[in-house]
């Protein structure tokens, strides 16, 4: 976000280096999504962390974009963009995301 102050530039920033991630076999998904997945029912304790540790990231998102409703709506979008690439392997939905992205913070 420092490198990137604005908007549009940082997340299409963003979505290019999940994409080169996944083009060079280093994906592995959201790494919060995929410990939930995991550990769902298990550890209350856990869940709690994780539930906290996604907060701050929407908080920090929040700040950047002066928006807690577009930074939730970013997190939704990454989130569904990881699940996508994970479910089809389709590199294409990191344009969309970029897309998606563009639209929503563009304005």
């Amino acid at each position: 976000m420092l490198k990137r102050p604005q908007r549009t530039a940082f997340f299409a920033t963003w979505a290019k280096l999940l994409a080169r991630g996944a083009e060079a076999g280093d994906f592995f998904g959201c790494p919060f999504s995929n410990l939930f997945a995991q550990t769902l029912h298990e550890s209350p304790e856990l869940r709690a962390k994780l539930s906290s540790a996604i907060a701050d990231i929407i908080s920090v998102l929040s700040d950047y974009l002066k928006d807690e409703r577009a930074a939730q709506s970013v997190f939704m979008l990454y989130e569904g963009a990881m699940t996508m690439y994970n479910l089809t392997g389709d590199r294409t939905v990191f344009v969309r995301l970029n897309e998606d992205l563009q639209k929503l913070v563009g304005s």
